[in-house]
């Protein structure tokens, strides 16, 4: 996050407020995300983990393609990650 305030912009109240609904239901999708994917790939789901919607680029593919999105990444270096197109979770 840049800490430039040159760029930055305050919002009106009323987008503002949209913006924070927006973030508790984002965050809280992500959460229910990170605990299925934590389940099903038997990782355990704790504060040191990450949560995040990353979209994982699909090198191979000629045009822009994601083959994934990270959903949760430790700092061991381990991730979660959800192939929508197979629907199975996979460490990545």
């Amino acid at each position: 996050m840049t800490t430039d305030t040159k760029s930055r912009v305050r919002l009106k109240e009323e987008d503002a407020v949209r913006m924070r609904r927006l973030h508790e239901e984002i965050s809280g999708r992500v959460e229910e995300m990170a605990l299925i994917a934590a389940r099903n790939l038997k990782m355990k789901l704790n504060g040191e983990g990450v949560r995040m919607f990353h979209p994982v680029r699909n090198e191979k593919a000629r045009r822009i393609e994601f083959e994934g999105v990270e959903i949760i990444c430790y700092p061991n270096g381990v991730c979660a990650c959800y192939d929508y197109d197979s629907g199975e979770c996979y460490e990545c």
